[in-house]
């Protein structure tokens, strides 16, 4: 199954003018940022659990959680009034998400790739 979608996604990217090589690298980039992701979401079991899925976070505190992401900037852009705490649903998210990102040598096509399929 793996290799199919990795086929397909390969595939789509070729369709959009990646040479077939650089299609499968960004493929296989893709894939492991998606595995990356996977590993830190919580199962469907696990988010029965109402608290494990309420773990509320000054915005501040958030903010410094993730050095790299303007969360403030990210509210303004999308018109969003500021709030004083959120609800982290997933704590380790975050975080595992920057470590894929920064563990990696992604070109903007295999962040496209990793978000779009």
């Amino acid at each position: 199954m793996r290799d199919q979608y990795m086929a397909h996604v390969t595939k789509m990217l070729s369709f959009g003018g990646a040479p077939p090589q650089a299609a499968l690298r960004d493929a296989k980039g893709g894939a492991g940022v998606e595995t990356a992701l996977a590993k830190a979401s919580q199962s469907v079991t696990e988010r029965r659990n109402p608290e494990s899925i309420y773990h509320l976070e000054a915005t501040s505190e958030f903010e410094k959680s993730l050095p790299l992401v303007r969360f403030g900037s990210f509210l303004d852009a999308v018109h969003s009034p500021r709030v004083a705490e959120l609800n982290v649903t997933n704590p380790s998210y975050f975080p595992a998400m920057l470590q894929a990102i920064r563990g990696r040598t992604l070109r903007r096509c295999t962040l496209i790739c990793a978000t779009t399929f």
